[in-house]
């Protein structure tokens, strides 16, 4: 065959390179590849891979963030843990929580009825990647049983995510007073 160029990654025959073997120009066979638009397609791509990292997650991945304990005003008694969970294929669920600082973790919700605050303890919650769940004061949460007394303001304290379809996730968690100050 003729002599290759490479323009913009693309084959390109040189026009009026002899064949080998036969001699005959290979003018009829120059395919030419221009790039048409490239810097279109470019920004297009860029634009996709910006748009992929705003919106929706890969369900394949649970992230856990913004985790923090509040701890009991009384001791002994249980204190509360708030937290972000995203990602997660559909119909995912979490399934409990642990700690090797507390003796049990479980998971609740506060709600209002009839004017009056109530809470239920929930045996999972359900979610997935389209949408973030935040436990939260006056919402969901977990309750924390048998604080470990080593357990201070200011410190951290390992939680770990149990999930029905995927790995556990363990995040540390800030350890904040009763007013839920650092």
């Amino acid at each position: 065959m003729g002599k290759m160029q490479k323009i913009h990654s693309r084959p390109v025959i040189a026009s009026g390179a002899k064949q080998s073997g036969g001699g005959a120009s290979q003018a009829g066979l120059l395919r030419r590849y221009a790039p048409r638009n490239d810097g279109k397609w470019a920004a297009l791509a860029a634009l996709a891979l910006l748009l992929a990292g705003c919106g929706e997650r890969k369900p394949d991945g649970i992230a856990v963030s913004k985790a923090w304990v509040r701890l009991p005003a009384v001791k002994g008694e249980a204190g509360a843990a708030y937290f972000t969970i995203e990602g997660g294929a559909e119909g995912t669920r979490l399934t409990g929580i642990s700690s090797p600082m507390a003796s049990r973790i479980e998971l609740h919700e506060s709600m209002e009825h009839g004017g009056m605050s109530a809470m239920r303890a929930l045996k999972a919650v359900e979610f997935d990647f389209r949408r973030r769940i935040e436990f939260a004061p006056g919402g969901k949460h977990a309750m924390l049983f048998g604080i470990n007394k080593a357990v201070k303001p200011g410190a951290s304290i390992p939680l770990t995510f149990a999930f029905d379809t995927a790995p556990p996730v363990t995040v540390d968690a800030e350890v904040r007073d009763a007013a839920g100050d650092r």
